[in-house]
């Protein structure tokens, strides 16, 4: 191999790893909420609050502050071990009684989803 090759070569493998050792760009929330309420969600809104505002803090976790506190809404802001559970608040179950897991996800998923805009835009 030629010195001018071999040079290529290095700088070439130089920046590739330097590339590597930067990692995937650290998420940034995009400190916006979105303001959600009893009376936009009319009979849809599962939740003894009245309103309250969505936000997307860390990737693919979905909050809503309330009252001063911070209730995680999906599995992901849940995992996080960093939110009040949104149980003590969640007042909506059809069948009545203590609301199963699969229930409560019907009932959050319209918020969710809403939610899961701030993480994207």
């Amino acid at each position: 191999m030629s010195a001018a090759n071999h040079r290529i070569l290095c700088t070439a493998l130089a920046a590739a790893l330097s590339l590597a050792a930067c990692g995937a760009p650290k998420y940034q929330p995009n400190n916006r909420t979105l303001p959600v309420s009893k009376a936009e969600y009319g009979e849809r809104w599962p939740l003894a609050v009245q309103s309250g505002a969505l936000d997307c803090p860390l990737p693919g976790a979905v909050v809503l502050k309330a009252d001063g506190k911070t209730y995680a809404l999906n599995g992901t802001a849940e995992s996080t071990a960093k939110y009040q559970l949104v149980d003590g608040i969640l007042t909506a179950n059809p069948s009545g009684g203590k609301v199963d897991s699969q229930t409560k996800i019907a009932l959050l998923q319209p918020l969710v989803d809403a939610g899961l805009q701030l993480c994207t835009d």
